[in-house]
């Protein structure tokens, strides 16, 4: 049941809920079909939708040319390597929720954060 978690479309083969429909419908391709015909040209590996599948090759199969200097991983974006600097190695955590005071180093953890203050 979804009704505590301010997720209302629970799965149809297991307990996990989600905020959207289309959440729901890609976690119950990825994950219970089996369904990954989106196949990369680069290493045959299957995703269930042509984002993931982006994704995965501008991960897997670019160039990283933005080294870390502390720990020496490399990333293919340059914010990227702030936000990794920023989570692991100075802890600086410059994003502020406005109604808890609660401090991010990363945007998206904050936007993610908000959804337990935007809940109905």
């Amino acid at each position: 049941m979804c009704t505590h978690t301010g997720r209302s479309y629970q799965c149809t083969e297991c307990d996990e809920c989600f905020a959207s429909r289309s959440r729901q419908l890609y976690h119950i391709r990825s994950i219970h079909t089996g369904v990954n015909s989106h196949k990369c040209m680069k290493c045959g590996k299957g995703f269930a939708d042509p984002s993931s599948l982006s994704r995965h090759a501008r991960i897997s199969h670019t160039d990283r040319p933005h080294k870390c200097t502390e720990c020496g991983k490399c990333f293919a974006e340059l914010h990227v390597l702030h936000q990794h600097i920023r989570s692991i190695h100075t802890h600086d955590e410059p994003y502020k929720c406005t109604k808890c005071g609660k401090c991010f180093p990363v945007p998206s953890r904050l936007k993610q954060h908000m959804l337990i203050h935007n809940k109905v």
